[in-house]
C-alpha cells in the first residue's frame, strides 16, 4: 500500500470486495501518517491499534538505504520485531514508503447496547 493513501480511500475500494480496514483516526489520514504515529480510533478495543495492523514496511533510510520489515509467515519469534522500530518513531528513524496491512472482513451486524440506571 502507498503510504499517501487515506484510510477512507482505502476503505472505499476494499469494500468492494467485502473487506474494510480497522483503524479508524477520526480523520482523513494517510496510512503512512497512520504508521509513523501509530493512531488508533475507537475500533482499537477490537481490532488494536496501527501497529497490530501492519504486517511488513518499506522504509527509506537516512543513509539512502532502503529497508524491509516483516515476513510472509503468519507468525515469527525469532529476532526483532522491527516494524516496532519504525512505527510510532514519526519519522526520525526512516520515512516508510510502502506498507503491508491486515484487512478483515466487513461484519454482518453490529449491535450496539445501552445500559440505563433507573433509581
Amino acid at each position: 500500500m502507498i503510504p499517501g493513501v487515506t484510510w477512507s480511500q482505502l476503505n472505499k475500494k476494499l469494500k468492494s470486495y467485502g473487506l474494510f480496514f480497522s483503524v479508524n483516526p477520526g480523520a482523513d489520514a494517510t496510512l503512512g501518517g497512520m504508521a509513523a504515529t501509530n493512531t488508533s480510533g475507537t475500533p482499537a478495543v477490537k481490532y488494536g491499534v496501527m501497529k497490530e495492523q501492519v504486517t511488513s514496511l518499506e522504509v527509506a533510510l537516512p543513509n539512502r538505504n532502503i529497508f524491509h520489515t516483516g515476513t510472509q509467515a503468519a507468525k515469527s519469534s525469532s529476532g526483532y520485531h522491527l516494524n516496532s522500530l519504525f512505527e510510532g518513531a514519526e519519522g526520525t528513524v526512516g520515512c516508510i514508503t510502502k506498507l503491508t496491512l491486515h484487512v478483515y472482513g466487513i461484519p454482518e451486524t453490529i449491535v450496539a447496547g445501552r445500559y440505563l440506571s433507573v433509581i
